[in-house]
């Protein structure tokens, strides 16, 4: 989903979504100075629910046997090829691997920019998490209008939502081997 559709969908649902949508999505101004943010704080939200697995090489040889953290990663899953620890958000390898190792983690989402190109950004969120969002981004933008109850409305639906949200992304497995026969 593009930053353009979720912003269509978050204008519809407060019911702010422009006629003349080749211009601007909404005339209201205030909406949309604020808009980009309310996604930002909601998009970071489910990213910490629903990750976003990223993965990396490193090569102790050539680069050392220490990293600091990237920048974007929120959540270290794990690192194959040499035996590691880390240290605050520093990790450190085995001193005598020389060679590439695989780094797999969770990532911050992008942050969308005040100038953001609507049509180019693109969530990495998992389908699920998108179709809540605009739920919370209404919630958010909503809630600091007194003429409208709407804005609880949109924060309780989006909680409600949230709490559905499965964080897994395997069921797991489970391997029996019958290749013997039980003797009973």
């Amino acid at each position: 989903m593009t930053l353009k559709e979720m912003k269509e969908q978050v204008y519809r649902l407060i019911e702010e979504l422009s006629e003349n949508t080749a211009q601007q999505l909404t005339d209201d101004p205030d909406y949309e100075k604020k808009v980009n943010t309310c996604i930002n704080v909601v998009l970071n939200e489910l990213a910490r629910i629903k990750k976003i697995p990223t993965k990396m090489t490193y090569n102790t040889e050539e680069d050392g046997s220490k990293l600091e953290f990237p920048s974007d990663m929120y959540q270290l899953d794990q690192i194959l090829g040499c035996k590691y620890r880390t240290i605050g958000k520093t990790i450190i390898f085995d001193e005598d691997y020389k060679d590439d190792v695989e780094i797999y983690y969770y990532k911050y989402p992008e942050m969308i920019a005040e100038d953001e190109d609507e049509d180019s950004y693109v969530f990495e969120l998992d389908q699920d998490a998108l179709e809540i969002m605009p739920f919370g981004v209404a919630g958010d933008m909503l809630k600091s209008d007194p003429s409208t109850n709407y804005g609880v409305y949109y924060s309780t639906r989006y909680n409600e939502l949230k709490q559905m949200l499965d964080s897994r992304t395997t069921n797991g497995t489970i391997y029996i081997d019958t290749s013997e026969a039980l003797d009973i």
